[in-house]
């Protein structure tokens, strides 16, 4: 096994040190009570007229 040492040394001295890593932002819905359908639904069930 031979390595090629100045391809090596050629290849560090391009490197940077830091690197940027794009990732999307976080898909993230808003909770709104007075739009949520589930939960009134929920709330008119449970009530109970008297």
């Amino acid at each position: 096994l031979k390595w090629d040492e100045d391809n090596i040394q050629l290849t560090e001295a391009q490197k940077n040190s830091t690197m940027k890593v794009t990732e999307p932002k976080t898909p993230y819905i808003h909770y709104n009570q007075e739009t949520d359908e589930i939960m009134t639904d929920l709330e008119s069930k449970l009530l109970i007229d008297t």
